[in-house]
């Protein structure tokens, strides 16, 4: 025991410790949704960055204690920054302060403040680095052991079975392709709001052999909307206006990963094809982590302090007179490029595949915002695609939804081309969000669903109007003979 405390005196351990803790802690409070490989990744990239911190400072205080030391202040206001930014925000009292043109210089001055009292000598370092060092080991130790626990106690997410699917009546299992166009609006809130008449893309989807469904969304968050629609029903929990916090997200993302539709698909014997963000089951995702999705190691990067910059204040990163070149990345460009990638993906299965009995998931984040293109498909400036008011701008919007239209009939054309049996959907989550107002509710749900059924069964009638919720539960009904029951028809507006 003596050795052990000589040992952790003689040696500031802290500032790596501290880069474990980080991990396990993200680790054991996102269990089920990071990877063993992404989470050291993360940690030898921030093992090495400390290290070179380390010696960095060791040139100016010509001492490892007093180098650790500041690498270590740095460490904890840079790794917890949105901790503790949530935390003023929270607070009345203390809210000037979550004001970035503020609270940065305050981190300046500390951390030049906390150095020039390290380099004085104002404190016993050696029994502060002797507690960090005891402390953080005590608390590795602590996620280490709840983390085997979790490990050893793991059991798959169990999510409610609603439907009674009778596979014994399944006659045929044609290909299925289900087409998701985020935020998508309906044909009366585009008519109403924008004084536009999509009545070019129905006539066209129509003439495709189409139905248009009398549609409407369940909540305004495309989350607890996709979770819902591939389980066939409502999120549990919520109160009227609930406002929603990160674990319910990963709930939601725990809940489409496993989801019943994918399930009922499988047992009829199709192959699940995944072409979007989400990870499916046994079906990762093939794009790129997107910002707007806390997935995999951005799960426990969110938070710290150049990702919530870049997320609070990354249009003044790229555009304007404090932009910063390094800035301009494909960080901002991830839903254009994820688009690219699944249309590309989905496009060359069409064409290339010859198997049957196939069930197709593509999510395009379009025309949800940013508005990378204009009506004639042309790219829209940087200074339009980061301008915070581009979204909220309505001609703008409208140009991109005419752009998307283009884009859902080339898909339809080469479906039809090269498997005109198929069933095809074409659907959108939730309506526009972009409203100024929240006065009235409907326009945030009124979505679109056009449906292209070689044929329907008889005994399956169309409800005069439905949620996102009863959709499969009608698409089984319609297309495999089924007889499930619909849910009331309802919807929840959701505040982050």
């Amino acid at each position: 025991m003596k050795k052990t405390i000589i040992f952790l005196k003689k040696y500031p351990l802290f500032p790596f410790l501290l880069i474990l803790f980080f991990c396990l802690h993200g680790s054991v409070e996102n269990y089920g949704y990071l990877e063993l490989g992404e989470v050291l990744k993360l940690f030898l990239l921030m093992l090495v960055t400390v290290f070179l911190g380390i010696f960095l400072c060791y040139y100016f205080f010509k001492d490892f204690l007093s180098a650790s030391m500041v690498i270590f202040f740095i460490e904890v206001w840079y790794l917890f920054f949105g901790v503790f930014h949530d935390f003023i925000k929270e607070k009345n009292w203390l809210y000037f302060l979550s004001r970035y043109v503020i609270i940065i210089p305050v981190l300046i001055a500390l951390t030049v403040l906390w150095t020039s009292l390290i380099y004085k000598r104002k404190f016993n370092l050696v029994k502060i680095g002797l507690y960090l060092n005891i402390l953080l080991i005590v608390y590795c130790f602590v996620d280490t052991a709840t983390l085997v626990i979790k490990l050893t106690n793991s059991d798959n997410p169990k999510i409610s079975n609603t439907t009674n699917f009778d596979l014994s009546k399944v006659k045929a299992k044609p290909n299925v392709y289900f087409l998701l166009f985020d935020e998508y609006p309906g044909y009366k809130s585009l008519q109403d709001s924008f004084n536009f008449s999509n009545d070019k893309l129905y006539a066209s989807l129509k003439n495709n052999g189409f139905k248009i469904l009398p549609i409407f969304a369940n909540y305004n968050f495309t989350t607890y909307c996709m979770s819902s629609i591939f389980n066939m029903n409502y999120i549990n929990d919520l109160n009227f206006l609930p406002k929603v916090k990160e674990k319910e997200f990963q709930k939601r993302l725990d809940e489409i990963k496993n989801a019943e539709v994918f399930s009922i698909f499988k047992s009829m014997g199709y192959t699940v094809k995944n072409f979007s963000s989400f990870d499916l089951k046994n079906n990762p995702s093939i794009g790129i982590n997107s910002s707007h999705l806390l997935i995999h190691k951005r799960l426990i990067t969110d938070k710290i302090f150049h990702n919530r910059l870049v997320r609070d204040v990354g249009s003044g990163l790229i555009v304007g007179k404090f932009s910063i070149p390094s800035m301009k990345s494909d960080y901002f460009y991830e839903n254009k490029k994820n688009n690219l990638i699944f249309e590309n993906k989905l496009a060359e299965y069409i064409s290339q595949n010859k198997l049957d009995h196939h069930f197709v998931y593509t999510h395009f984040f379009m025309p949800h915002g940013p508005i990378f293109f204009d009506s004639s498909g042309n790219n829209l400036s940087q200074k339009i695609v980061f301008d915070e008011n581009s979204f909220a701008d309505k001609k703008l919007f409208l140009g991109y939804v005419k752009y998307v239209n283009t884009k859902i009939m080339q898909l339809v054309n080469l479906i039809n081309a090269n498997d005109k049996s198929a069933l095809v959907v074409i659907m959108s989550d939730h309506g526009y969000r972009g409203y100024n107002t929240q006065k009235d509710f409907k326009p945030y749900f009124d979505n679109i669903c056009a449906v292209k059924f070689p044929q329907e069964n008889d005994s399956s009638t169309t409800p005069i109007k439905m949620s996102n919720v009863n959709f499969f539960r009608y698409f089984f009904n319609s297309q495999f003979n089924q007889q499930l029951n619909y849910l009331k028809d309802s919807s929840i507006m959701l505040k982050e």
